[in-house]
């Protein structure tokens, strides 16, 4: 169009910014939000405003994943795996922050949690550096924060949080066996990693 500003005119590659891969920063941002809410309201002893809180980041952060994952952008699916684990780390970590002079127990759980997703979470990174396949899968990704958030609402955090060490051990040491075995395979044919 002669004379519209550059702007105005929009070139059939580029996506508008309703779409929904348009929206997913915004999702991404919502979730951490919501985290850093539920974080804050459960030092503040606001246990189930911040279930409320974690129920709208986690929920904001499974439609991220849902529009992000497959999307040819880069830096946001890596922004979105560093997202991820900081969501159930800003909550793992102010339970444990809150339990440290009531539940012992609940405080360890809430580190163990953290730990071990932490732990996770470079295991899976490690292991897709190296040439392994790995899979987190949305089931996985969204038990996680639903059980940190049943634990919050229903209070029943001790519970919840052994849940969630379960959880995050089994993936851990899925992930773990998974590697080993293609790994074997990959020796069984002959060919050099």
């Amino acid at each position: 169009m002669v004379g519209s500003p550059p702007n105005m005119v929009e070139s059939p590659g580029r996506r508008r910014s309703g779409s929904a891969a348009g929206r997913g920063p915004l999702f991404v941002a919502v979730a951490l939000l919501g985290g850093g809410g539920a974080s804050a309201l459960v030092v503040l002893g606001h246990r189930v405003w911040a279930g409320v809180c974690m129920l709208a980041g986690g929920a904001a952060l499974s439609w991220a994943w849902s529009v992000l994952e497959r999307t040819p952008d880069r830096a946001a699916r890596l922004f979105l795996r560093v997202v991820d684990p900081a969501l159930d780390a800003a909550v793992l970590a102010a339970l444990a922050w809150a339990a440290r002079h009531g539940s012992g127990r609940s405080a360890v759980l809430a580190l163990v949690g953290l730990g071990a997703s932490y732990v996770a979470s470079y295991e899976r990174a490690r292991a897709a550096a190296l040439g392994y396949r790995t899979v987190e899968a949305a089931g996985y990704r969204a038990t996680r924060t639903a059980l940190l958030v049943v634990g919050l609402l229903g209070g029943v955090i001790e519970a919840a949080l052994w849940a969630f060490d379960v959880l995050t051990v089994a993936a851990l040491t899925a992930r773990a066996v998974n590697v080993v075995v293609q790994e074997r395979r990959t020796a069984a044919v002959g060919d050099p990693v």
